[in-house]
């Protein structure tokens, strides 16, 4: 069926109920239409099609590449997730705060139970995090520019199995946990230590010098 409005033809609707249905804007050669119970559409920036509730796919459009002063609230990229249990997410939400142009970027993917992961990054901050298979393995990483108060943090941390290795990073320091007792530390001054069920045996090398320890007693100081 053809849709006329004056001497210009705008709208076709073709239909097969209830199968699908389909209208197309002549004009602007936009489509959208229905498969079944499920529906779809496209535009020059926007696409999407859903069977829900089964899957939904969402195409905002490209992402700009750089945050602008005049920025609208509007979201860009993709959005997927299917039953039972995937999802997945890369968006940019523009946002402005007074003058200067901002953006909140967001990551998500997941197929539950096996893994998830998110990042979220807006101007210098970071926040992400993975784990797999629960507490086989997980990873959180942050990072926080610095305040008026406050100074940079750089924090990254993987864990196996919770403790049986336990790695974290806080900017130039570092501490490692091997199950069941063994330890190895590194602070920013260069100070590197050993140790094995505390002190039954530790080495520490610092720029002041050698200590280590031996069952627990002193032997070089």
């Amino acid at each position: 069926m053809i849709v006329e409005k004056g001497p210009m033809v705008t709208a076709g609707l073709y239909t097969e109920f209830p199968l699908f249905s389909r209208d197309r804007d002549l004009d602007t050669a936009t489509p959208r239409g229905s498969v079944l119970w499920g529906s779809y559409f496209r535009d020059t920036s926007e696409t999407s099609s859903s069977l829900l509730p089964l899957y939904s796919y969402r195409n905002y459009g490209r992402a700009p590449a750089a945050a602008g002063t005049n920025l609208v609230a509007s979201e860009r990229g993709k959005t997927f997730w299917c039953l039972p249990s995937i999802w997945y997410r890369n968006t940019v939400e523009p946002r402005t705060a007074g003058t200067a142009g901002k953006t909140l970027a967001r990551v998500r993917s997941g197929f539950f139970p096996f893994w998830m992961h998110s990042r979220d990054t807006e101007g210098g901050r970071e926040e992400a995090s993975t784990w797999i298979l629960g507490l086989l393995y997980d990873w959180r990483h942050r990072v926080t520019p610095a305040g008026k108060d406050a100074a940079a943090e750089d924090y990254t941390r993987h864990r196996v199995l919770w403790r049986l290795w336990h790695y974290e990073r806080l900017n130039g320091e570092v501490g490692v946990d091997v199950f069941p007792g063994l330890t190895y530390d590194r602070s920013a001054d260069g100070t590197r230590s050993y140790s094995f069920l505390w002190r039954l045996f530790r080495y520490e090398r610092s720029p002041a010098g050698v200590k280590v320890h031996l069952f627990y007693l002193p032997i070089v100081r």
